[in-house]
């Protein structure tokens, strides 16, 4: 267990004890960040969401990284939608590198 009572090490011991989210629990946190982003529609298809959770297992740190990479090459591409097909091809790009 946590020696002494620095919230520090509680801090520290809580990261790594929480597991990834759900599917149904990823999509809401990536529609809720890109709310707050201030976007007015969808972004990701279902298909794509399922894409990013199949291969992050629902880490919100490489869910971040996944989507990000998706939403600037989307930018580039100029391309509103974000589909499992984008996503395939983001993450083969990161196999590659």
């Amino acid at each position: 267990m946590v020696q002494g009572k620095n919230p520090t090490n509680f801090a520290f011991c809580r990261f790594f004890l929480l597991g990834g989210l759900e599917l149904d629990e990823t999509q809401k946190y990536v529609e809720h960040q890109l709310q707050v982003a201030g976007a007015q529609h969808p972004v990701f298809t279902t298909e794509a969401i399922n894409a990013v959770y199949a291969h992050t297992r629902g880490i919100a740190r490489e869910v971040n990284n996944v989507c990000t990479a998706c939403l600037l090459d989307a930018v580039i591409r100029k391309e509103k939608l974000i589909d499992a097909i984008h996503v395939a091809r983001i993450l083969t790009e990161y196999k590659e590198h």
